[in-house]
């Protein structure tokens, strides 16, 4: 077990044989953390978060009160959490929605996860998802790609598009 000198554990944390806690990390009170777990730099544990073993956490991930991360999971860099449905300025005491990830989970890079759902076992979600509802065992989302809706005459993207619906309205009309 290791913990750096810039991390901050708070009281009543359990941290399991084998994990590193690495610089600006901040765990709160009464989080639990596996064996062999690997928590990157600037990450934030919030208070009971429960954590199995073997997960890796990269650099920057929010992981607030009331998630609940099961075993041999990967989150990736700058990944969110969120707990609240419609967050306020001020606490909610017991109005945190849980959500849950199943063993062998991967969550890729900027990902952000709305409260109350589960991410189900062996599943996966891609970079930059937002992800919004349960995702099933082995199952795979991603967010659709960016899109220029700029709507501008001088993009050449927006330009390729509306040619793209016009010709589809044109075939239709003559059917």
């Amino acid at each position: 077990m290791y913990t750096h000198p810039t991390a901050i554990v708070e009281e009543k944390v359990t941290l399991g044989n084998g994990t590193y806690v690495w610089s600006h990390t901040h765990i709160m009170e009464g989080a639990r953390l596996g064996v062999s777990c690997n928590v990157g730099n600037n990450v934030f544990i919030g208070r009971k978060v429960i954590i199995g073993d073997k997960v890796k956490i990269c650099n920057g991930a929010n992981i607030p009160e009331g998630v609940i991360i099961k075993d041999n999971v990967f989150i990736g860099s700058n990944v969110s959490f969120k707990n609240v449905k419609y967050p306020r300025a001020y606490r909610k005491a017991n109005g945190y929605l849980p959500t849950v990830v199943e063993e062998n989970a991967t969550i890729d890079a900027n990902a952000c996860l709305m409260p109350g759902i589960v991410i189900g076992k062996n599943s996966t979600v891609g970079a930059g998802a937002i992800v919004i509802k349960d995702v099933s065992e082995g199952g795979f989302v991603v967010s659709p790609p960016a899109e220029c809706i700029c709507e501008r005459d001088t993009c050449a993207e927006c330009q390729r598009r509306k040619q793209k619906k016009l010709k589809r309205r044109l075939k239709y009309a003559k059917d």
